[in-house]
């Protein structure tokens, strides 16, 4: 078995030690990384170059993915997207000896060391408290409560996340959100001191994204909505039906609700004091 082989069979990415037990020697390993076979992410580790980068770090630093890079493994939704590998650590870890500082490509989350890991999707969320805005983490909730990964009750559990942002995420989580730009829109306007309803339907128009104050529809139209002209076209339609329902229908971007939720909560509250 050639020495590639054998780091492929140990997940593409293995320690010297773990290959000298299999049998690899040190000069079979120097050769690889000359012909460019194999890398090395720190001093005694071996990687494939196409090994999951995620995992290459996992294994050189000992650590576990965490926050961000945890929940993107999950298929949650981030707004704001990092490149960086984020890695949890017990408090107090030393990476002493050759490797005295881990590279600036890798994040350290440090926990105490009598910290119990909750279930991933769950120990996901709670460590993005230390790296995302609460709106930011809401939206990971409100997408993990629909994917039905978790239940609004579990978030009690949380242990890194406060007591106050842990309530603040209760009160305001929502499983019916369809999108992180509902889930920022409806954070926004009710902060605003606006009545939000979600997910309602409406005779002739169908399930429109929230009703504020029972009067004025929101719609938020998603990244690539206007990729799709069929979709643009049903929307006029659904706009106009509401609108002769006796609602006032007001759609905004994916870009406004994200990046400027105070021009929505404005246009909306012009909409509820107009004629």
């Amino acid at each position: 078995m050639s020495v590639v082989s054998e780091v492929a069979r140990l997940g593409g990415v293995a320690e010297t030690r773990e290959l000298r037990r299999n049998g690899v020697t040190p000069v079979e390993l120097r050769r690889a990384v000359d012909a460019g076979t194999l890398v090395t992410p720190r001093r005694g580790c071996f990687a494939l170059p196409d090994a999951d980068p995620v995992a290459i770090a996992e294994r050189a630093w000992h650590g576990t993915r965490t926050c961000v890079t945890a929940v993107e493994r999950l298929g949650l939704p981030l707004i704001e997207r990092d490149s960086r590998i984020h890695l949890r650590f017990p408090r107090g870890t030393s990476f002493g000896g050759r490797n005295p500082t881990l590279p600036a490509h890798v994040v350290a989350h440090y926990v105490p060391r009598t910290h119990r890991p909750l279930a991933p999707t769950l120990e996901a969320l709670d460590s993005t408290v230390r790296c995302l805005a609460r709106d930011r983490q809401l939206v990971l909730v409100d997408s993990a409560l629909n994917k039905g990964l978790i239940e609004v009750a579990e978030l009690g559990d949380l242990q890194l996340t406060g007591v106050q942002r842990r309530g603040w995420l209760a009160r305001h989580s929502d499983p019916g959100a369809q999108s992180i730009a509902e889930t920022l829109a409806r954070v926004a306007l009710v902060a605003a001191g606006l009545s939000v309803t979600t997910q309602v339907h409406i005779a002739s128009v169908g399930y429109v994204d929230m009703v504020v104050n029972g009067r004025v529809i929101v719609e938020v139209d998603g990244r690539a909505y206007h990729s799709d002209p069929a979709a643009f076209n049903r929307d006029r339609r659904r706009d106009r039906a509401a609108y002769l329902a006796g609602y006032v229908p007001l759609r905004f971007t994916y870009a406004e609700v994200v990046y400027e939720p105070e021009t929505v909560v404005a246009h909306v509250r012009r909409a509820l004091t107009a004629r």
